[in-house]
């Protein structure tokens, strides 16, 4: 009984999560630190137009309202697109082999279509090319707390959000450095009201199959995790949907475990999934057990 649970939550999760994430992008993107390095700022400090960017891991001070802008992430390419700003480089969470993301619409996952410029391919976001940043001279940097690193802030001035906050926080954050709050409350105000329309739109489904799996794959696909937090699960609960398992134990983790690898075995003819890790929150607690199982 439980393994057939398990096998409807997945089969559901897979067939219905890609189209809500894309709901999702879809309905922000459409509206649309640390000191810096003196010798590399002089340009852009003539400006009189200055503040100071209260950011993740620091306070950042900008001049002026950048224009050429590298993003480091997906999410804060979301961001700065709600916002109607296009990035001047970019770094995936997909290798993509090229240069230049010269045909965004096929490069770049759920936000290539909103795209218009043709960005620096600065590569993996785990390790942006910090030759292509020099090279780059952007006017901004924009990124996550866990990408942290003085050299990025030598390069440009950089702001980096707490992956863990809210993105209505986030985005205020993001709309400060780039000089353009003007729309934040409109941005808000659509967001609510489209999720209310998807919301209507799932009811049913929600009704028949109100649990979902959340899962997180490596892009080579040799782990895959099952998380219980983050922007993915606030919106899944939003619309009405309800975790699958709030609390687990080391049985139905290694149930869990092993039907996610023989699906992945079937529908996508992978033999090469080596570790499942799966994150429980701690009751009471804002800790996590993580247990990671290898095949």
């Amino acid at each position: 009984m439980f393994c057939e649970t398990c096998r409807n939550a997945i089969a559901f999760f897979y067939k219905y999560i890609g189209w809500v994430l894309v709901t999702a992008i879809l309905i922000t993107a459409c509206h649309g630190g640390s000191p810096q390095n003196p010798s590399l700022e002089s340009g852009r400090s003539l400006s009189t137009d200055c503040r100071v960017v209260e950011h993740a891991v620091g306070k950042t001070k900008i001049c002026g309202k950048p224009q050429k802008i590298a993003v480091l992430e997906p999410k804060m390419l979301s961001m700065i697109l709600a916002l109607d700003v296009q990035p001047a480089a970019y770094a995936d969470a997909y290798s993509v082999r090229s240069p230049q993301f010269d045909n965004p619409s096929q490069q770049i996952p759920y936000l290539g279509n909103f795209v218009n410029s043709q960005p620096i391919n600065l590569g993996d976001r785990s390790q942006p090319s910090l030759e292509s940043l020099t090279l780059l001279k952007p006017d901004l940097i924009l990124g996550l707390n866990s990408q942290d690193n003085q050299l990025l802030s030598a390069i440009a001035p950089t702001v980096l959000i707490n992956n863990q906050q809210n993105w209505q926080d986030n985005i205020q954050i993001v709309a400060k450095a780039l000089d353009n709050q003007k729309n934040i409350p409109s941005i808000i105000t659509s967001q609510e009201e489209q999720l209310a329309k998807v919301r209507t739109q799932l009811t049913t489904l929600v009704k028949t199959h109100p649990r979902v799996l959340n899962i997180a794959c490596s892009q080579s696909m040799n782990y895959i995790e099952v998380t219980y937090n983050g922007d993915t699960i606030e919106l899944l609960e939003k619309i009405g949907l309800l975790l699958f398992l709030t609390r687990i134990n080391r049985h139905i983790c290694l149930s869990i475990c092993l039907l996610m690898k023989k699906m992945l075995q079937h529908y996508w003819n992978l033999h090469r999934c080596t570790s499942v890790i799966v994150r429980e929150q701690l009751t009471g607690t804002n800790s996590l057990n993580s247990w990671n199982l290898q095949f």
